[in-house]
């Protein structure tokens, strides 16, 4: 969203693959998260 409207949508996959708004977002908060890590409870 921006500006209180919708700017895209699909599925997770197609909208990093577009690199559109939601892929800017994603690769800025998750670029340098390791998505492999669990931690041991």
């Amino acid at each position: 969203m921006e500006k209180g409207k919708i700017i895209e949508e699909g599925t997770h996959k197609s909208l990093l693959a577009t690199k559109g708004k939601y892929g800017q977002l994603y690769k800025q908060y998750f670029e340098h998260q390791n998505l492999d890590w669990h931690p041991n409870y």
